[in-house]
Parts: structure tokens; C-alpha cells; sequence
């Protein structure tokens, strides 16, 4: 059965893309070799006092689409820091590492 939509196959995939990218806690707990690919960051931004206040889990959860873009599936996350922008009532960026798990071979 064929569906037509009005969905950017694109669009759809950058939106999911956070759950290819696992995060740990620290470099010791990735499940073997990993290859850094580089920084992440992501951010959460309160526009105006009345809007929901900034989540961590937001902004990991963008961070995590940025390392799925590098082609990486592990993300380390080292700290998330409320910084002061004048565009934003409270800004919340957390700073990350991202890796490629290395599968060995013959598994």
C-alpha cells in the first residue's frame, strides 16, 4: 500500500537522529574502541519568562543530533553551564564529546 505525504523524509530523520547517538557517563564506560570525532553542544534558550524553563535534557538531546550529523553514536557529556545571552531569559548549554564505537571484528 503506497501513502502519500506531505512529511520531509529529511526533516524526519535529523528529528531522530538523537536516538542513534548513546550517551555515557564517562570515556571508561564506552563498550570498547572508540574514535573521537569531535565537540558537541547543544542549548536549551528560555525567550521569555513566562516560556517553559531550559532543560538539560533538551539541550543533550540537540547535542545529540549535532554527533549523529558527524557520523559518531556516542556522545560524553563533560557539563552544561547556564550562560548569560541577552536573546534568551536563561540559556542552558551542555558540552559534550562525541566518539565512533569501533566494532571489532568478528562481532
Amino acid at each position: 500500500m503506497q501513502v502519500e505525504t506531505n512529511l520531509d523524509q529529511e526533516n524526519f530523520d535529523e528529528y531522530f537522529s538523537a536516538g542513534s547517538v548513546e550517551v555515557f557517563a564517562s570515556t571508561n564506560d564506552l563498550p570498547g574502541p572508540a574514535k573521537f570525532i569531535g565537540m558537541v553542544e547543544g542549548e536549551s534558550c528560555q525567550m521569555k519568562a513566562s516560556d517553559a524553563p531550559v532543560s538539560a535534557a533538551d539541550a543533550r538531546t540537540e547535542a545529540r543530533k549535532k554527533a549523529a550529523s558527524m557520523q559518531a553514536n556516542a556522545v560524553v557529556f563533560t557539563s552544561c553551564v547556564d550562560i548569560d545571552e541577552p536573546q534568551c531569559n536563561q540559556l542552558l548549554v551542555c558540552y559534550g564529546k562525541a566518539y565512533q564505537l569501533v566494532n571489532e571484528p568478528g562481532q
